[in-house]
C-alpha cells in the first residue's frame, strides 16, 4: 500500500512539473490595447514549464503588433524563452511573430514587435522555462496593435508601412485595370499634398510637376492672384500680350532695379504708340514736346521738324542755346566744365574728372594737385589749375619718381611747381594726357612760370 501511494505522489509531481498554465485576454474590435490583465503568484513559470496567454483580436484589417512584459525571478537561475504568435482563424496554425529570452530583472521591460503588418485575429504569448532549476512570475503585460491600413479610432492619421526601405505605392484597380482614383477632402475641408519636410512631385501622361517645382507640359494657366518669380521668365512660341485691354499700369524694370532694360533684339522692329506721342517702326517720332539728350559721343544733333519754328535747348531748366523763328542762333552762355574749389591744399583728380577747373585758395601753405599716373585711360583727359593765393602750386603724379610728365625743357619729370615770387596769384597750369605714358603740363597764361623737377 505504501509503495502504491509513493508511485501516485511521484506521478502527481511529474505532471505538476510539466504542466501548462493558460490565460486569456481580449482586444476589442476597433481597439488597439489589450484589456487590463492582473497577475498573481499563480502566474508563475518553473523549470520546463510553459505559460501561455491567448488574446482575441477580432479586426478586419492588417496590423502591427507589440507585446511588452516584465517578470520577477522567485528562485533559481531563470532562462525563459518568450514567443509571440498570431493566427487569422480560430482553427488555423500559429505563426511566430517574434522571440526573445528573459534571463533577469535587468531585462525589464522586454518587448517583442512584428516586423511586417499582418491580419491576425488571435495572438498568443508563450513563456517557456528551460530545464535549469528556476521559478519566475509575470508581473505586467501590455499588448498593443497599430493599424497598418484603416485609421485607428479617433487618430485621424493613416500610415501605410512596409517592412523594408523603399517606395509605398497606392494603386486603384477594377475589372479592366483602368480604374480611376479620386482623392478628396470631405465637404469644404482642405486637401493637402506633402509637407514642408519632404519633396512632392506629380506625374501624369500629359504634364508633370517635378520635385523642385519645375512644370512641364502645362497648358493654359489662369491665375486670380499675383504671379511672382525670382529666377526670370522665358515666354515664346506665340504672340505675347501684357495687360491687354486692362486699365492698370504696366511696369518694367522699375523700383530699385539697376539692370539694363532692352527692347528688341535687332532682328525686328519696335514701335511706341501712346495717347500723347508715338514712334513708328521706321523711327519717326511725333507728338514730342521736348527732347532731352545726354552727351555720349562726338556730336549731338537735333533736327527739328519743318513745323517746329523754335528750338530751345535747356540745362537745368535754363535756356543755354536757342534758334528763334528767324533762324537766328542765340548762345545764352558758354558752359565751362565742373569747378572744384580747393581750400585745404590737397586735391586728387581722376580720369573721370576730365575737364575739371580747380581753384586753389589755401593761404598758409602750398597746394598740391595729384593727377593719375598716365595710362590708356588718361589719353585726352585734361584739367586746368588756377592759383588764387600767394602760395606755391605743385602738380605731381600719383606715383613718386614715375617721370610721367613732359614740361618746359624736361621730357621726364614727375612734378611741376609754380613758386616764383610776385607771379603766384593768377598763375596756373594746363594739363593734358598726350599718351599712355605721358602728361603734358603747360602754363595757363604767360605769367605762369613753371619749374619742373629734374628727371630722376
Amino acid at each position: 500500500m505504501k509503495k502504491l501511494l509513493a508511485i501516485i505522489m511521484l506521478a502527481a509531481i511529474s505532471v505538476a512539473s510539466f504542466s501548462e498554465v493558460t490565460r486569456t485576454g481580449n482586444i476589442r474590435t476597433g481597439g488597439n490595447i489589450m484589456s487590463k490583465m492582473t497577475f498573481t503568484v499563480a502566474d508563475s513559470v518553473v523549470t520546463d514549464d510553459t505559460l501561455s496567454i491567448t488574446i482575441a483580436n477580432i479586426q478586419s484589417y492588417q496590423q502591427n503588433f507589440t507585446a511588452t512584459y516584465t517578470l520577477d525571478s522567485l528562485s533559481g537561475d531563470p532562462s525563459i524563452g518568450v514567443t509571440l504568435y498570431g493566427k487569422t482563424t480560430s482553427n488555423g496554425s500559429w505563426t511566430s511573430i517574434g522571440t526573445a529570452t528573459w534571463d533577469d530583472v535587468a531585462d525589464n521591460p522586454q518587448s517583442i514587435s512584428s516586423t511586417a503588418p499582418a491580419h491576425y485575429n488571435w495572438l498568443k504569448l508563450e513563456f517557456i522555462a528551460s530545464s535549469t532549476t528556476q521559478e519566475s512570475r509575470i508581473l505586467t503585460l501590455d499588448v498593443r496593435t497599430s493599424n497598418a491600413i484603416n485609421l485607428p479610432s479617433n487618430s485621424g492619421t493613416l500610415t501605410i508601412s512596409r517592412a523594408t526601405s523603399g517606395t509605398v505605392t497606392i494603386t486603384s484597380a477594377d475589372n479592366d485595370a483602368n480604374a480611376a482614383l479620386t482623392v478628396s477632402a470631405g465637404g469644404t475641408g482642405a486637401l493637402t499634398l506633402g509637407d514642408a519636410g519632404s519633396t512632392t512631385a506629380i506625374t501624369s501622361s500629359d504634364w508633370a510637376i517635378g520635385a523642385t517645382g519645375a512644370m512641364t507640359g502645362i497648358g493654359a494657366i489662369t491665375a486670380d492672384g499675383l504671379i511672382t518669380g525670382t529666377l526670370g521668365a522665358t515666354i515664346s512660341g506665340a504672340t505675347t500680350s501684357l495687360n491687354a485691354s486692362s486699365n492698370f499700369a504696366t511696369n518694367l524694370n522699375t523700383g530699385t532695379s539697376t539692370g539694363a532694360l532692352s527692347l528688341g533684339g535687332g532682328s525686328g522692329t519696335v514701335a511706341v504708340n501712346s495717347s500723347a506721342w508715338d514712334v513708328t517702326t521706321a523711327g519717326v517720332a511725333s507728338g514730342l514736346t521736348k527732347i532731352t539728350t545726354t552727351y555720349d559721343g562726338d556730336n549731338v544733333i537735333i533736327d527739328p521738324a519743318a513745323d517746329l519754328q523754335v528750338l530751345d535747348i535747356q540745362v537745368n531748366s535754363s535756356s543755354v542755346f536757342n534758334v528763334d523763328t528767324t533762324g537766328m542762333v542765340n548762345a545764352t552762355y558758354m558752359r565751362i566744365p565742373t569747378v572744384i574749389a580747393n581750400t585745404d591744399g590737397t586735391e586728387t583728380l581722376t580720369a573721370a574728372m576730365s575737364g575739371a577747373f580747380v581753384t586753389a585758395s589755401k593761404s598758409d601753405g602750398a597746394t598740391t594737385i595729384t593727377i593719375p599716373d598716365p595710362g590708356a585711360a588718361t589719353i585726352g583727359v585734361y584739367y586746368r589749375i588756377l592759383q588764387m593765393a600767394d602760395q606755391d602750386l605743385v602738380v605731381t603724379c600719383a606715383t613718386a619718381n614715375s617721370n610721367g610728365i613732359v614740361c618746359d625743357g624736361v621730357a621726364t619729370t614727375d612734378n611741376v611747381t609754380i613758386s616764383t615770387s610776385s607771379h603766384k596769384i593768377g598763375a596756373g597750369m594746363y594739363i593734358l594726357g598726350i599718351s599712355a605714358t605721358k602728361w603734358y603740363v603747360g602754363g595757363l597764361n604767360p605769367e605762369s612760370v613753371l619749374t619742373p623737377e629734374a628727371a630722376d
